[in-house]
């Protein structure tokens, strides 16, 4: 396979990245809010757009075409990247790369489209609202473990409890009508019951299945945005594993021991790395549920 460079139009070869310590990531932005950006896509995209032919790069975290036809009299290769923009999330980089090609069906410059695509990314991604080109992920190779949150008042900790618990019934309908939107609602799966307050919180919220899976196995991606994450089956290890990436040589942030890939279910026992210190321990408030369809 090959991928397109972010700033070059060449091609360039995959190479593999170095393992990530275990458990270990880098912190991402919730980032704003998805509506206008979900409105949008419904609003613009094309059915050619739609069913175009997608690459993902999983090692560079990128999502691109290679189009044998010309644009502006020059070829034409692009792609979104989800490691440094789009909130970690493929599927937004999907989203914004079928847009773009939306604007090369109307005969837009590369130029034109690179623009575009940067007012996209804005729309997505807080980070890029801050500084253009946003500032990347730390390297996989040397991350930083998550660190709890700041210590909260009890006023704080109340405060934040009710409007968590008002806002979650919209939250949940409003990612239920883009997954349904998106044919990707059957079969999703939420992970919860990991304390706000302890490391690897982010591995809680809701997973879409991935199409490709891994190997011939299920695999979910954090359909929410607010960070990159995964669920997905190692044969090889015999377990769910919870990463950043769909890496089974890599590190991870949680994992469940199951004989089967069956959908991961509320049955399993989830092991939940604790730092360096500690390692891996059972947190038995964590559990996976049926999100979509079938809850």
């Amino acid at each position: 396979q090959r991928a397109a460079a972010a700033a070059a139009p060449a091609p360039a070869p995959v190479a593999s990245p170095p393992p990530p310590t275990e458990g270990a990531a880098a912190a991402r932005d919730d980032g704003p809010d998805l509506a206008a950006f979900d409105a949008l896509y419904e609003r613009d995209v094309t059915e050619s757009a739609r069913n175009t032919s997608l690459r993902t790069d999983w090692t560079k975290m990128q999502v691109h075409w290679n189009l044998p036809r010309r644009c502006a009299g020059e070829p034409f290769r692009f792609l979104s990247t989800f490691k440094a923009h789009c909130r970690g999330s493929q599927n937004i980089a999907e989203r914004i790369l079928r847009l773009c090609f939306v604007k090369y069906e109307e005969g837009a410059s590369r130029s034109d489209v690179e623009d575009y695509r940067k007012t996209l990314y804005a729309m997505v991604d807080e980070r890029t609202q801050r500084s253009e080109p946003a500032k990347p992920m730390q390297a996989a190779g040397e991350p930083q473990a998550e660190e709890p949150p700041p210590r909260k008042t009890s006023r704080t900790k109340r405060d934040t409890s009710a409007a968590s618990a008002a806002a979650a019934p919209a939250t949940d309908d409003a990612l239920r009508a883009r997954l349904r939107g998106e044919g990707r609602l059957q079969g999703s799966v939420r992970l919860v019951g990991r304390s706000e307050q302890r490391k690897q919180a982010s591995i809680n919220g809701v997973y879409a299945l991935l199409k490709e899976g891994l190997k011939g196995k299920p695999a979910y991606e954090k359909a929410d945005g607010s960070a990159s994450r995964y669920i997905f089956y190692s044969e090889r290890k015999g377990r769910w594993k919870i990463a950043e990436s769909i890496d089974d040589s890599a590190g991870n942030f949680a994992y469940a021991k199951s004989k089967s890939d069956a959908p991961p279910g509320p049955s399993l026992r989830w092991m939940v790395f604790e730092g360096n210190k500690l390692g891996f321990t059972e947190d038995l408030a964590v559990r996976c549920e049926p999100f979509g369809l079938d809850a």
